[in-house]
């Protein structure tokens, strides 16, 4: 027993402060999840085994947890994790130059999953954008957030002004909501 404790609560709790996190993600549990489910199991073979009212209760709980997870697992397949390639394409569509030139507010989180599903565009850190600023900004939300917009209008640093133009949600627990907007001065 000692064991799934230290698996379940205390890994995420040593990994969090071990990684100087300063906030603790779902991730963090992964791990955790998957030996709280072997525990489950375990636990639910006894109670099985015991008697005509555990296996009623084994039913209805496996029944419950089956209920649940296909739930959000036709969420999944409803909402994707993240539409980042129709974001691209969407981009690529409605480019007005001859360079895609795009900009984020999370450069780690966006940069990289550009380079995986944009080819030939430029991506310009927070810091370095060019005058006049790229013609694209993302901007983005963790999946349990509300997948509305965080704002109709971005204006960035040197007054450059952008449009929000569409939405991309994906489904909880699966990646980042993103928000494409458009420079008004492009």
């Amino acid at each position: 027993m000692d064991f799934f404790i230290g698996v379940i609560f205390l890994f995420p709790i040593l990994l969090t402060i071990a990684r100087h996190s300063e906030v603790i993600y779902v991730r963090h549990f992964i791990i955790g999840m998957a030996f709280l489910l072997i525990l489950f199991g375990l636990v639910l073979a006894k109670v099985y085994e015991r008697s005509r009212e555990g296996r009623v209760i084994c039913v209805l709980l496996m029944s419950g947890y089956l209920v649940l997870n296909g739930w959000l697992t036709m969420r999944l397949f409803d909402e994707g994790r993240g539409h980042y390639n129709e974001a691209a394409k969407f981009m690529a569509d409605h480019t007005q130059r001859e360079i895609e030139t795009i900009g984020g507010d999370h450069d780690f989180r966006i940069q990289f999953v550009l380079q995986f599903y944009v080819k030939g565009a430029i991506y310009y850190p927070r810091n370095s954008w060019p005058q006049g600023g790229p013609e694209w900004f993302i901007a983005h939300k963790e999946s349990f957030e509300d997948s509305a917009p965080p704002a109709m209008q971005f204006i960035d640093d040197a007054g450059d002004r952008y449009e929000f133009v569409k939405a991309f949600p994906t489904a909880p627990l699966s990646g980042l909501h993103w928000y494409i907007y458009h420079n008004q001065g492009r």
